[in-house]
């Protein structure tokens, strides 16, 4: 009897250690969020708490009661998290960004409620503590914006502020985003190999190295490990702090991959905006992108036959339509290369559109002449079999350069997202074009993809709707829709190289393609 129980103990010993090590999750290094906050007040800094929240981007820009003056090129597939912050003591706001930020948008004058863009001064910090997303999301990151900047002479002191017409967007990243394969978690301690998702960890943004030592020695009263803290530095170099009207406004965005309801629903995260007494600052230097890039052999080598096979097949397959191939370019720049004409007092950088150096952008039609576009090349699509797009190119997944890439629907006017496909091997392979061609052995890593008004009765290959502005109330802003317009364009994203940690090389990539058939 004996026996068998210790035989039963030993059992049940392995089988916890075995489901503590398929977790990855180590709890020892994870300490008590509110015995964090009591520690960084003990030591005088100032914690003001705000909340993770979700941000429905269609429907705060293209519902006409809401005031965001556009949709950001939004990634229709892909949820978006930001955090809402209180502002700091003694901030004055008038005519501020919480008309077009805030939650609820007070009047302007009350300086009430939460804001997603903020004004910070040069030793405050954001932190965010809590867990990552769960793996259904397949890729997430955290990330800081210099979302708005003062560009008038009412940005001196004592001018007569002007928000609408003083500030104008950047919303331009100026480090490398914390994504799942480089952020320390429970799970991932101190960047080690693991598994990141569901996991606890604590993200400082700061550029104050002495802000930055102050929270982690709070973090560290309060029983969490350096193993599961982060820092994403704000550059000096590019940010006016100050929390006066005038100087620069920052955000926050937290992407995932995918949805999940319940994480989007209760984001496990708090955020607090902590201000420090320091006097003395100690910036962080600005610290150098992670190069794109670093497979051995690039798709071009690999596919470059086979993608003008399959572009013959297509021309082939509808050759009594009418046929217009369109120009892939390169649609979104770097963050620091929209904000290098702010310089000397002058303004003259560019609306990042939310840039994201874990990700390449294309767009087709190309923009016309180079970035920012006036416009870019369009098209329009008509409600009829006969007038549709094939997309296609090389599955950037399955080729081992992406975890994910899609392709989604826009109309200009606003730049709202409508209808996004993952390029996805299972039914988007290209083997029917190839299959009788000496290719076929790679119609696998290639895909193809109508898009059209309706795909009904669209059985002999994949297709996606563009819809009539999706995801909008009812009485969505006409220049939301998309039916009739004229401006409408397609959307490529790719995200994330393992073997770099950030985004794909456009040089190491063949840019998808387009073509549009009419009769």
């Amino acid at each position: 009897m004996k026996s068998r129980m210790a035989l039963f103990i030993t059992i049940i010993c392995c089988l916890i250690l075995v489901l503590s090590c398929s977790s990855g999750d180590d709890v020892s290094l994870v300490g008590d969020p509110d015995k964090f906050v009591g520690a960084m007040m003990a030591d005088n800094l100032v914690v003001k708490e705000g909340f993770m929240k979700n941000v429905n981007i269609i429907e705060s820009c293209c519902d006409p009661t809401k005031l965001m003056p556009m949709c950001y090129a939004n990634n229709p597939g892909a949820p978006y998290l930001t955090a809402y912050l209180p502002e700091a003591d003694g901030q004055t706001r008038i005519n501020s960004p919480l008309n077009y930020y805030g939650y609820p948008p007070p009047p302007a004058s009350t300086g009430i409620g939460k804001a997603r863009s903020y004004r910070l001064a040069a030793n405050e910090a954001i932190v965010i503590v809590g867990k990552t997303p769960p793996a259904t999301s397949v890729y997430y990151s955290y990330i800081s914006y210099l979302t708005l900047r003062c560009v008038t002479a009412n940005c001196n002191p004592g001018a007569t502020p002007d928000f609408t017409n003083d500030y104008k967007r950047r919303f331009a990243s100026m480090v490398d985003e914390l994504n799942n394969q480089t952020i320390w978690t429970a799970g991932t301690p101190g960047g080690k190999t693991g598994n990141s998702f569901d996991k606890h960890m604590m993200i400082i943004i700061t550029s104050d190295q002495e802000t930055n030592r102050r929270i982690r020695q709070a973090a560290h009263e309060a029983g969490y490990s350096d193993l599961v803290i982060n820092t994403i530095i704000l550059p000096a170099e590019f940010v006016k702090f100050g929390i006066d009207y005038g100087k620069d406004e920052i955000g926050i965005v937290h992407r995932l991959a995918a949805w999940d309801d319940n994480y989007i629903a209760n984001p496990p995260a708090r955020a607090f905006r902590v201000g420090s007494n320091s006097l003395t600052l100690d910036p962080f230097p600005t610290p150098a992108l992670t190069p794109r890039g670093g497979k051995q052999m690039s798709e071009k080598v690999l596919f470059n036959d086979s993608i003008a096979a399959l572009r013959s097949a297509i021309l082939t397959k509808y050759s009594d339509y009418a046929a217009m191939e369109y120009k892939t370019d390169r649609w979104v720049p770097e963050g620091r290369d929209c904000l290098a004409g702010d310089t000397n007092g002058t303004f003259n950088g560019y609306d990042c559109l939310g840039d994201n150096h874990d990700a390449i952008y294309l767009r087709f039609p190309d923009l016309a002449g180079g970035y920012p576009p006036a416009l870019g090349n369009t098209f329009s699509l008509d409600n009829n079999p006969n007038d549709f797009i094939i997309v296609y190119g090389v599955n950037h997944t399955k080729s081992g350069f992406t975890v994910y890439s899609s392709i989604s629907t826009y109309r200009h006017a606003m730049l709202n997202g409508g209808n996004t496909k993952w390029i996805d091997a299972k039914d988007m392979s290209a083997i029917d074009y190839l299959k009788n061609t000496p290719y076929a052995s790679q119609a696998e890593y290639l895909y193809v993809l109508r898009v059209a008004r309706s795909c009904s009765g669209i059985t002999n290959e994949p297709c996606m709707e563009f819809p009539d502005c999706s995801g909008c109330p009812s009485n969505c802003k006409p220049e939301c829709k998309t039916t009739g317009a004229n401006d409408l364009f397609l959307g490529m994203r790719a995200y994330l190289e393992t073997a770099s940690g950030v985004g794909p090389s456009y040089d190491e990539i063949i840019w998808d393609k387009a073509i549009h058939f009419k009769k």
